[in-house]
């Protein structure tokens, strides 16, 4: 019946580990992003119930996520982020971690377009404040001390910058952190700057 459908059959020969991870990965992000869009919509049709039936000019309701979820705390899932840590768990465990995290205390608006940008331009985006030795061990001298600032700051930058201007395409934020970030590019050192010539 799945051929006349036009379906294909399961293929059940092993996957790698990181193909599963990744599966796992994509399927917990679908589930999350779907259960947010169900918070929207639900926010939007209590929102307009309330304006009909009980003030025009002010709506209040909100809508939260429970269960499995919901329910991690701040709290708890930087216990499981520490835990992977200290296991060396694979980047990709760590950055969901991080990931959700960010999503539980960022504005939920724009929640998942700064983690995205600060993936993209956080060469550091895994790693703790504590762990820049660790990362100085692993770059060399790839890591400047603009990748530290960037590090330390990209969050905040990015939350004030959406904040003021609203959401914008991937290539205005990131034009915009090259020149919030060009006071900090480090000065190539040469034989003439060093005036050997």
């Amino acid at each position: 019946m799945t051929e006349s459908l036009g379906l294909i059959k399961q293929n059940n020969t092993n996957q790698s580990a990181v193909s599963k991870e990744y599966d796992y990965k994509q399927q917990i992000s679908t589930i999350y992003k779907i259960f947010s869009d169900n918070v929207r919509v639900a926010t939007s049709v209590y929102r307009m119930i309330e304006y009909f039936l009980v003030d025009e000019n002010e709506q209040t309701t909100e809508v939260y996520l429970v269960g499995e979820i919901g329910k991690s705390t701040v709290s708890d899932l930087l216990e499981k982020l520490t835990e992977a840590k200290k296991n060396n768990s694979p980047a990709s465990i760590i950055t969901s971690f991080l990931d959700q995290i960010y999503q539980k205390t960022l504005p939920q608006d724009i929640s998942d377009l700064v983690i995205k940008i600060a993936k993209a331009y956080d060469k550091l985006y895994i790693y703790g404040s504590n762990e820049v030795v660790q990362a100085k061990a692993q770059f060399g001298n790839s890591l400047t001390e603009k990748d530290i600032i960037v590090h330390n700051t990209i969050i905040d930058v990015l939350t004030t910058y959406l904040k003021e201007n609203g959401l914008q395409e991937d290539a205005t934020i990131i034009s915009y952190l090259d020149t919030y970030y060009a006071k900090y590019n480090t000065v190539i050192q040469t034989a003439t700057s060093l005036g050997l010539l």
